[in-house]
C-alpha cells in the first residue's frame, strides 16, 4: 500500500564558494546564481517516525531551477542533488556552513526538465536511491558554459516541498554486514583478535528513510573446526565490536566464526560463517640434566616457554619424565596450569647410573608436544670415615663419636643408611650399632667398649640417598685404665656430723669415667685398728652416711675400693676430716663510729664468720653507756635464729654516746669472742614556739624556741633569712609582699647541726600606702628618675627596674641607673616604719647609646668609644657554658651535663686623638667598668689588660672584658 507524504520548506540558505563559512539567507523574489561550487540549501520537516523503517519507492523535489548557458539559452547540462546527513538542522542550516564531500551521504545526477517545476524519481534501480532525511542541497553546475539557478517560491507560488512515496506494508528490516573488517589469513593466539561488524538495511528489501539501525545486543560465536560446540561473546547496547582474549584461541587450527545482532526494532540477522587459521606454538626447555658427571645433590629447576611467535601462550600442565636406564618404569614429575618452572628435588637422581629423560608440555586448546629422550650419568660414591678413635690410650669411659661422608669428586653426598661394626680382641663376632636415618655420625654411649687396654676393631658399611653402598677398611684403637678419685665428698676440713654426710667418687681416666660395676666404703676414727665397711649400691658411686653416725670432735679417716664396668679394680687414697666445729665470730658492721639520729628507729647489723661456714646457734645483742660498769650491759636480743639485723624504735637513747656488743655461738654451743662497736646519739631540737606574723606587706616574725644556734625563715616555699649563731628570734621581710594569703615557716637548728620540724602560721596581707609618690624619668644613655614630691632628709626610696629593686636612697629624690640598655619599665616605693608601703607610678623607657661607652662601675663620667683604628669598628662576643658529656651503658650517644657556671666576654677596639680623651681611658686600669655597646650589651667586668698603639694622629687601644658576678644594686645613702 502506497503512502505520499510531502514535505514542507522550513528554511532554505545560500553559500557562495567566495564566503564559504557565511550562510546568506534567501528570499522568494530572487534567483540565485550557483556557478562552480556554490551551494543552496532547502532544509524541510522532518519525515514521520512511522515510516522510517518502510520501504521508500521514489521522491520529487519540486522547486524553481534552470540551466543557462554562456550566451544566455537554456542547456541540457546536469546540477547535483545532495541528500544531507540526520545531523543537519533544517531550522538553522547549521551542519557545517560549506559541507565537503566526505559528509555527503548520497550524489544524484537530474537532467532539466519543462518548466519551472524539476522532478526527481527515485525507484528500485539501487544505483538510484536516494535517503531523504532532513533536506536537500543543490550545487551549481562544474561547467564553466552554464550556470544554475534557483528560486525558494514555485513558478505558481508556494514554497518548494519533497513529495516521498512509501510501501506501508514492507518494512526494511538491517542485516549484518561488512565482517570482513574481522581477522582473515593466519591469526597469533597469543595476541587477541578483534572482530567488528555494520548493521545496514538489508538492499534485497529495498531503501527507507532512514538507513541507520541501532543495536541492541550481539553475540559473536567462534570454534576450532570441527568442534561440536560454539564458544560465545555477547556484546550489550550499540557497540559493534567484539575481541577474543590472547591466548585463548588454539594454536595450529583454522577458526570459524560469525555474528548475530538484534537491533532495537526487534530484527536479529545473522553473517555467514567466516574462518582464519592460528599460528603454531613453539617449546624451549631450559636446564635440563646433562653430562658425563651430573652433581645429583641440589635441586634442580627447569624452566621453559611455550609460544606463538613473540606472544607466549597459556599452557594446560607439563611433565618430566625419568628413569635409571635398563628400568621398565618412568619416574614423573608433574605441574599443573600455566607454571611453568619445575622443580627436581634434591637428591632425586640415583648415583653411579646413567638416567634417561624426555619432557612434555601441552598448551591449553592444543596437543602435547614432547621433547625428545636424552641421557646424562651421575658419579659412584664412598663411604669415608672422617672421625673416629685411634691410637693407644682411648677412654672408653666417655662417648665415642664416629662420623663419616659419602664422597666422590664432586663433594659429599646424604645418607640412605648405615652401620657401625665393633668387637673387641677377646670376642670373635661383631656388635652393630645402626645409625639414625641420614644422621651421618653415631655417638657410642660412654662404657660400650671394655677398659683394661682393650684393643677394639670396627668399621662402617653404608648407602648413599642415592642407592651407593660401600664399606671403609677395618681399623682399631687400644682403651685406657680408670682409678677411684672422691667428688664431693670431705677430703679435708670440717664435716658436721649431726647431719647426714654423702661420700661419693668416680672411675677417673684422663679424659673422663667410667660406670661402676661395684664399690665398697671403709671408715674408721684416726687411731682405731679397725675399719667399718659400707657397701655402695650397685653403679651407684656414693654412700650416705646417717646423721649422729660419726662422733663429735674427733677425726675421721676413710677410703674406697671397687671395680668398673670395663672389669678394672682400684682403690682410693685414704682421706681424713674433722667433726669439731670451728669458733664462730659476730663481727659489728653498723652503727660503728657515727652519729646516729636518736628520734629515729636505730638498726644494728653484723656478720657471723667460721671456718666451716655454719650459722651461729645463738646470738645475744647488748648496750650501754660509757658511764656504766662491764656488769650493766642492757640485753635488747637473746635468739637461737640466725639472725644479723635488729631494730630499736625511735627515742631509745638519749642524746651522747652509745656502746654495743654481740656474741655468737658456733654448733658446739661454745661462745665466740664478743664484737664491741660504739656511736654517737644526736636529737634536733623542737621545733619553735609561739610563732605570730604582722599582717603588713613588710611582716616582722618572732618565734620562741629553746637550744637554738641557727634558724630559717621560708614565706610561700621560698627561704628569705637564713642565719647560724646569732640568738635572733625575729624577721622583717625587705622586699614587701603582695596583697594577699602568704604561708610562714620557721625552723630551728641545734647544737649538732639538726633541724627542728617547722613552725607555720599564714597571715592575709592588705597595704595601707600612706600618700602618693609621682614618678618621672628622662631616658639617654641611663635612666635618670626623679618623684616630684617633697622628700625629708631621712626618708627612704627605693628604685625598681622591671619588678626588681635596683637601689635605695635616703634624703634624695633622685636615682639614675647606669646598669641598663633598651626598654625597661621602673617604678618607686617608700617604706612605712609599720609596715606598709607607698608605690608611685610605673615610667617606661628605652636607653640606647649611637656608640660604645665606658664608665667606672663605681661611678663618674662616661667616656664615648666611638673611633677605631679599624674601618669596620668590629666588636667580639663568646659566651660559654660548663658542661661535660658522659657515656652510659645502654646509649648510643653520650648524656649532657650543664653547669650551673657561663662565661661572657666581649672584645673592642677604640682610638682617642685627643690626648685628654685617652688619659682619661687609661684611668679605668684596674678598675671595675661598665660598657655599654652600640649593639644593646652591657657587660661589666675589671679592665685588667690592654694594648697601646700611638702614631702621629691618634693612640689606639684594644681590649677585653670578662663579665663578672655583679650585683647591679645601688645602696646610697649619699646619693643627691
Amino acid at each position: 500500500m502506497a503512502t505520499i507524504v510531502n514535505l514542507t520548506l522550513k528554511k532554505s540558505g545560500y553559500v557562495k564558494s567566495s564566503s564559504a563559512n557565511t550562510v546568506f539567507p534567501t528570499n522568494t523574489t530572487s534567483w540565485y546564481q550557483l556557478t562552480g561550487r556554490d551551494l543552496m540549501y532547502f532544509g524541510f520537516n522532518t519525515i514521520p517516525s512511522s515510516l522510517k523503517r518502510k520501504k521508500l519507492l521514489n521522491v520529487r523535489l519540486r522547486t524553481n531551477l534552470r540551466n543557462v548557458s554562456n550566451d544566455g539559452y537554456d542547456a541540457g547540462v546536469d546540477f547535483y542533488f545532495y541528500g544531507i546527513r540526520s545531523d543537519f538542522d533544517p531550522a538553522t542550516l547549521t551542519y557545517n556552513n560549506r559541507p565537503d564531500k566526505t559528509y555527503i551521504y548520497y550524489r544524484a545526477t537530474v537532467q532539466p526538465g519543462s518548466g519551472d517545476v524539476w522532478t526527481e524519481y527515485f525507484g528500485q534501480d539501487d544505483n538510484k536511491r536516494y535517503a531523504v532525511r532532513y533536506g536537500v542541497l543543490i550545487e551549481g553546475t562544474p561547467y564553466n558554459y552554464a550556470s544554475t539557478y534557483a528560486k525558494t517560491r514555485l513558478a505558481g507560488g508556494g514554497l518548494p516541498y519533497l513529495e516521498v512515496t512509501y510501501d506501508e506494508s514492507v518494512n526494511v528490516t538491517s542485516k549484518v554486514s561488512n565482517l570482513s573488517k574481522s581477522p582473515s589469513g593466519t591469526q597469533n593466539p597469543g595476541q587477541s583478535a578483534s572482530f567488528s561488524w555494520d548493521l545496514v538495511p538489508d538492499s534485497s528489501i529495498g531503501v527507507c528513510a532512514d538507513e541507520t539501525y541501532t543495536q541492541a545486543s550481539a553475540k559473536l560465536f567462534w570454534r576450532k573446526s570441527g568442534a561440536s560446540s560454539w564458544n560465545e561473546i555477547s556484546v550489550s547496547g550499540a557497540t559493534q565490536r567484539a575481541s577474543i582474549p590472547a591466548q585463548t584461541l588454539p594454536p595450529s587450527a583454522t577458526i570459524e566464526y560469525y555474528v548475530q545482532a538484534t537491533d532495537t526494532d526487534g530484527t536479529t540477522s545473522q553473517s555467514s560463517v567466516s574462518t582464519f587459521t592460528t599460528s603454531a606454538a613453539t617449546l624451549t626447555l631450559f636446564n635440563r640434566p646433562s653430562g658425563t658427571s651430573y652433581d645429583t645433590r641440589p635441586e634442580r629447576v627447569l624452566s621453559w616457554t611455550l609460544k606463538t611467535g613473540d606472544y607466549d601462550y597459556p599452557q594446560a600442565s607439563a611433565t618430566y619424565y625419568w628413569r635409571k636406564s635398563g628400568e621398565e618404569t618412568w619416574n614423573t614429575i608433574a605441574v599443573t596450569g600455566n607454571t611453568k618452572t619445575l622443580t627436581i628435588p634434591a637428591n632425586t637422581f640415583p648415583t653411579g647410573a646413567t638416567i634417561e629423560q624426555y619432557f612434555v608440555c601441552v598448551p591449553v586448546n592444543a596437543g602435547a608436544i614432547t621433547l625428545q629422550t636424552s641421557t646424562f650419568t651421575s658419579p659412584t660414591t664412598k663411604i669415608t670415615p672422617i672421625v673416629y678413635p685411634s691410637g693407644r690410650d682411648v677412654e672408653s669411659g666417655g662417648p665415642l663419636t664416629f662420623s663419616w661422608a659419602f664422597r666422590n669428586s664432586l663433594g659429599d653426598y646424604d645418607q640412605s643408611s648405615a652401620t657401625l661394626y665393633w668387637r673387641s680382641s677377646t670376642s670373635d663376632p661383631w656388635n652393630a650399632i645402626q645409625a639414625s636415618g641420614s644422621e651421618q655420625s653415631i655417638t657410642v654411649p660412654k662404657n660400650t667398649f671394655p677398659g683394661n687396654a682393650a684393643t677394639v676393631y670396627w668399621y662402617l658399611e653404608g648407602t648413599d640417598i642415592g642407592g651407593t653402598t660401600s664399606t671403609t677398611s677395618e681399623q682399631n684403637f687400644r682403651t685406657v685404665t680408670s682409678q677411684i678419685t672422691p667428688q664431693n665428698s670431705p677430703t679435708s676440713g670440717y664435716a658436721d656430723p649431726r647431719e647426714p654426710i654423702t661420700f661419693s667418687w668416680y672411675f677417673a681416666t684422663p679424659a673422663g669415667s667410667y660406670d661402676q660395676a661395684s664399690a665398697t666404703f671403709y671408715w674408721r676414727l684416726q687411731g682405731s685398728e679397725t675399719w667399718t665397711e659400707v657397701q655402695a649400691a650397685g653403679s651407684t658411686a656414693s654412700v650416705t652416711i646417717p646423721a649422729n653416725t660419726f662422733p663429735t670432735v674427733s677425726t675421721v679417716e676413710w677410703y674406697v675400693s671397687g671395680t668398673d664396668a670395663g672389669g678394672c679394680s682400684s682403690t682410693s687414697t685414704v682421706y681424713s676430716f674433722s667433726t669439731a666445729a670451728s669458733a664462730t665470730y659476730a663481727i659489728p658492721v653498723s652503727p660503728v663510729g657515727r652519729v646516729e639520729d636518736g628520734t629515729k628507729a636505730i638498726t644494728y647489723t653484723w656478720i657471723v664468720q667460721n671456718n666451716d661456714g655454719s650459722t651461729a646457734t645463738r646470738t645475744i645483742l647488748s648496750w650501754k653507756l660509757p658511764t656504766e660498769s662491764q656488769s650493766e650491759w642492757h640485753t635488747l636480743l637473746d635468739t637461737t635464729d640466725p639472725v644479723t639485723a635488729y631494730t630499736v624504735p625511735a627515742d631509745t637513747y638519749a642524746a651522747g654516746p652509745v656502746e654495743w656488743r654481740v656474741v655468737a655461738y658456733n654448733r658446739d654451743d661454745v661462745a665466740g669472742p664478743a664484737g664491741e662497736a660504739s656511736f654517737v646519739v644526736l636529737r634536733a631540737p623542737e621545733a619553735p614556739e609561739g610563732l605570730t606574723a604582722t599582717a603588713v606587706p613588710r611582716t616582722t616574725v618572732r618565734w620562741q624556741s629553746t637550744g637554738q644556734e641557727g634558724y630559717e625563715v621560708t614565706i610561700d616555699g621560698k627561704v628569705v633569712a637564713s642565719a647560724y649563731g646569732p640568738a635572733t628570734y625575729s624577721y622583717q621581710q625587705i622586699i614587701p609582699l603582695e596583697d594577699g594569703p602568704h604561708q610562714i615557716r620557721v625552723r630551728i637548728q641545734g647544737d649538732y647541726g639538726l633541724w627542728s620540724n617547722y613552725a607555720e602560721t599564714s597571715i592575709l596581707v592588705a597595704n595601707t600606702p600612706d600618700g602618693t609618690l609621682t614618678l618621672v624619668g628622662t631616658f639617654g644613655v641611663d635612666a635618670l628618675l626623679q618623684v616630684s614630691e617633697t622628700i625629708d632628709p631621712d626618708t627612704e626610696i627605693q628604685w625598681y627596674r622591671d619588678g626588681v629593686r635596683i637601689g635605695k636612697t635616703v634624703g634624695s629624690d633622685r636615682f639614675a641607673d647606669r646598669f641598663a640598655l633598651g626598654t625597661h619599665n621602673y617604678y618607686a616605693e617608700i617604706w612605712g616604719a609599720d609596715g606598709n608601703y607607698t608605690r608611685s607610678n610605673t615610667v617606661t623607657g628605652t636607653m640606647s647609646t649611637g656608640s660604645s661607652m665606658i664608665a667606672a662601675a663605681s661611678g663618674g663620667a662616661w667616656l664615648s668609644l666611638r673611633l677605631s683604628a679599624s674601618s669596620r669598628g668590629e666588636q667580639t662576643f663568646n659566651w660559654s657554658r660548663e658542661s661535660a658529656l658522659t657515656h652510659v651503658s645502654g646509649a648510643v650517644f653520650p648524656a649532657l651535663d650543664l653547669a650551673p657556671y657561663e662565661d661572657l666576654s666581649g672584645s673592642y677596639d677604640c682610638a682617642f686623638r685627643d690626648p685628654a680623651e685617652a688619659k682619661a681611658f687609661e684611668a679605668l686600669r684596674g678598675k671595675v667598668v661598665v660598657l655599654k655597646s652600640r649593639n644593646g650589651h652591657v657587660l661589666v667586668g675589671g679592665l685588667t689588660e690592654l694594648r697601646r698603639r700611638v702614631n702621629i694622629f691618634y693612640t689606639s687601644y684594644t681590649f677585653s672584658l670578662q663579665q663578672i658576678d655583679w650585683e647591679d644594686f645601688v645602696d646610697d645613702a649619699q646619693n643627691d
